[in-house]
């Protein structure tokens, strides 16, 4: 909806009449995306939780301290993965040129190295925190009980990182 018809942009406001025009054509859910909008103003002092693949966009109307922090839910693993794999693709794409230049594992560690630094980590990191939150889960799960907690949720937790670390192994 937000995304451009050729998929390669997002629409970068929602609110009409900011001085930025967007072609309709080009983003032709824009109109029933901006009906179906919620303003919210936050006053000071509030926390707002905006779920993961929420799109939303941030207006500070007036001088403020904004801090925020990208969560990634197990049940979004797999997406977050994707979405990781396609930036290492883009990534790849962008330094083509020095390809023969370097050996194919000084290449890997130059993509690792540019996804990482825009996506906050690369897929090595991601890796290793999949294993790690898998990990964690199998361990919350046998210890169920003590609370009244039957484990479920946290079998389900480890399901989806260790889909995702697979995704992320066979790609």
């Amino acid at each position: 909806a937000l995304t451009s018809s050729t998929g390669r942009g997002i629409a970068p406001l929602l609110r009409t009449g900011c001085g930025e025009s967007v072609d309709s054509a080009q983003f032709c859910a824009l109109d029933i995306a901006r009906a179906a909008s919620v303003v919210v103003i936050q006053q000071p002092g509030e926390t707002i939780y905006v779920p993961p693949g929420w799109h939303h966009s941030v207006e500070n109307l007036t001088d403020c301290l904004s801090i925020n922090h990208n969560w990634i839910h197990p049940s979004g693993a797999i997406d977050s993965v994707r979405l990781l794999l396609a930036e290492t693709e883009a990534a790849a794409a962008h330094i083509e040129d020095v390809r023969l230049m370097v050996s194919a594992s000084e290449f890997d560690a130059l993509v690792d190295r540019n996804v990482a630094m825009n996506a906050g980590m690369g897929c090595a990191e991601f890796r290793d925190l999949l294993s790690r939150a898998e990990e964690l889960a199998k361990h919350a799960a046998e210890n169920a009980g003590n609370d009244g907690d039957d484990g479920f949720v946290h079998e389900l937790h480890a399901r989806w990182a260790r889909e995702a670390r697979e995704l992320l192994l066979s790609s």
